[in-house]
């Protein structure tokens, strides 16, 4: 998930440079990668601050390290939750340009 993480960062910041020359329907897709981009970041956010409070718990003369742990499974706990939200998003998500056209409405 990092990995896509960080493609999705760099379509995302082309998408954005290229939006005055791209079709209005470039935004869609442009907010889609972005809201994309936000889940991922957050799953990834809350992994990398588990890791430190724990490797903070375990340094010697550690102030609180239960408190940290604690700390550390909640936050691990929040990881794994936005990374099934991210994984759920991404198998939803059409990515692909240009954008699907709407089904008509009879």
């Amino acid at each position: 998930l990092h990995r896509v993480r960080l493609s999705i960062k760099s379509y995302r910041y082309a998408l954005e440079a290229l939006l005055p020359i791209l079709p209005g329907e470039a935004r869609e897709l442009s907010t889609r990668v972005a809201g994309l981009q936000d889940q991922l970041g957050a799953a990834h956010d809350a992994h990398v601050l588990a890791e430190t409070a724990r490797e903070s718990a375990k340094a010697r003369g550690a102030r609180h390290p239960r408190q940290l742990e604690a700390l550390a499974s909640d936050l691990e706990k929040t990881s794994r939750a936005a990374q099934q939200n991210s994984e759920t998003a991404l198998r939803s998500s059409r990515l692909e340009w240009p954008l699907p056209s709407p089904p008509s409405r009879q």
